[in-house]
């Protein structure tokens, strides 16, 4: 099995959903994704 260089750099675009939670008043993450791209 190939093992990842732990130094190894990769580069993603990130997006990430937040909704208030008012019964607390917390911000609660709903959705995340992240999507490898090119070096930008």
């Amino acid at each position: 099995m190939k093992q990842q260089d732990e130094y190894a750099v990769r580069y993603s675009l990130r997006s990430s959903l937040w909704k208030l939670n008012e019964d607390v008043g917390e911000w609660q993450m709903i959705f995340h994704q992240g999507t490898y791209c090119e070096r930008f």
